[in-house]
């Protein structure tokens, strides 16, 4: 009988011991005073329904389609570099043909996928008010000819426009190979414009940027960057306040049709000009679409699988070859790569794009960028929480932070209900918050909010965890 006490102590004890247990730390340097499920970088938004994931290297977050909008200095308004018909859906943020049907068959994309036009084979992106700028902004861009000699007399080429009648923006080649740029805001009538006198029209990618530069005391300036080579006029007939609506690479209007390349074109408002980071991303850009072209990355993604357990796969990541998982996914959990990568990687929902249903993004120089929630194995996992942690980490300000637990895995498809709040905060400069162990439902998981009372805030959240 003794034997058989020990025996079942053991086994009681072998039982006990935890599955998987460990810690999940994620921090915030934006929260807003919307409560909002709390991330490293960009916002959260679960899967709506089953499906499976795609996953693909991208430029820097702030210069792609995820930053739909003028939101500030150095935020995109133009596209994100993955090349597939569905990327030039109708209501996304990516550059279409100018029949709107799809992309033209000889263009592949853009950042880092070095593309060129053909007869009328231009690209166009219409949107409302979201190309407007107020004051400061900068375009720029690799462009090439096709082949060495100009473009020939009378021959005005533009590899960019933006513009919504009567104000325009345009840079391209002139008939002596000559970059410009010019600026208008009342239909053509006049311009301000400026050039750098050296023929480039070589089939070599040459970096160029237009920039509009305001003046302390009004002296507005049009700025033309040419591979470092730089030339000015100041504004006598435009204003720098504009409101654009359309964007075309290779055209104006379906005219001036440029017979040339171009790649990594970004269009932003900025009040810095082009400063280092820009830069290194252009060239890091362009070195990706060609001698990096065979590079990959191994990846692992997390989540519940369409049969309700706690699911993870491994994909071999290659650059400029979005990769699409074999198995379909009911909820995702999070992603992280086994080694650090020069260029950013986004997961997001296969029938959508990157900016309909973004799941994560991880930056370059990182191995994971994680959120805030747990999800557990609705058939085999017993969880437990054993530390909730909330650090408020800026000097002003409050902030709020709720420790969401959701009984059914099926509330995944709406955040806002179902769910309750064992664990609470609202924090002051320099505070924190500790809760300690906490049983959670076999079939559930948890997700943290946080918000600013005030304004923007930093903060973070630990969760200590075990499976059984």
């Amino acid at each position: 009988m003794r034997h058989l006490v020990l025996l079942l102590c053991f086994a009681t004890a072998a039982l006990a011991q935890p599955r998987d247990a460990g810690v999940l730390h994620v921090k915030s340097d934006n929260l807003g005073t919307t409560l909002e499920v709390v991330t490293w970088g960009t916002s959260f938004t679960q899967l709506s329904g089953d499906s499976t994931f795609k996953a693909s290297f991208a430029p820097e977050s702030k210069f792609d389609s995820i930053a739909s909008g003028n939101s500030g200095a150095a935020t995109l308004t133009a596209v994100w570099s993955g090349a597939a018909t569905a990327d030039s859906s109708a209501n996304n943020l990516f550059f279409r043909d100018y029949s709107g049907d799809g992309t033209v068959s000889s263009i592949s994309g853009v950042f880092g996928n070095a593309f060129s036009a053909r007869y009328a084979g231009y690209l166009e992106r219409r949107h409302a008010s979201l190309f407007d700028v107020a004051g400061n902004w900068t375009i720029t861009a690799f462009a090439a000819g096709f082949s060495a000699g100009n473009p020939g007399v009378g021959t005005l080429q533009t590899v960019f426009s933006v513009y919504n009648s009567p104000d325009i923006v345009q840079i391209g080649f002139q008939r002596n190979g000559y970059v410009f740029g010019r600026i208008s805001d009342d239909g053509r009538a006049t311009w301000d414009s400026v050039a750098v006198a050296t023929d480039v029209y070589d089939s070599l990618y040459h970096f160029v940027a237009l920039q509009s530069k305001a003046g302390a005391t009004g002296a507005d300036s049009l700025r033309l960057t040419v591979d470092g080579t730089t030339a000015a006029v100041a504004f006598s007939n435009a204003a720098t306040s504009l409101t654009l609506d359309t964007v075309s690479v290779f055209s104006f209007r379906s005219v001036s049709d440029c017979r040339c390349r171009a790649d990594a074109i970004w269009y932003v408002e900025d009040t810095t000009g082009v400063n280092s980071e820009m830069r290194r991303f252009a060239w890091q850009s362009l070195r990706e679409a060609t001698s990096l072209a065979a590079d990959s990355a191994s990846m692992r993604v997390y989540g519940i699988a369409t049969d309700s357990t706690r699911r993870d796969t491994l994909l071999e990541l290659r650059v400029q070859e979005p990769i699409t998982t074999s198995r379909s996914w009911h909820a995702f959990e999070t992603a992280h790569l086994d080694s650090e990568e020069v260029l950013p990687i986004l997961v997001f929902a296969t029938a959508q794009t990157p900016r309909g249903s973004l799941l994560d993004s991880i930056p370059a120089g990182r191995m994971d960028y994680d959120i805030a929630h747990l999800l557990f194995d609705q058939k085999r996992e017993t969880p437990q929480l054993t530390d909730v942690q909330f650090h408020h980490e800026t000097a002003v300000d409050t902030t709020l932070w709720e420790l969401r637990v959701y009984p059914s895995i099926e509330d995944t498809r709406d955040l806002t209900d179902g769910y309750y709040m064992p664990v609470t905060a609202r924090l002051f400069a320099g505070q924190n918050t500790l809760h300690t162990t906490l049983d959670l439902p076999v079939s559930g998981f948890v997700v943290v909010y946080g918000r600013s009372v005030a304004g923007s805030a930093t903060g973070s959240v630990t969760l200590r965890y075990r499976r059984y």
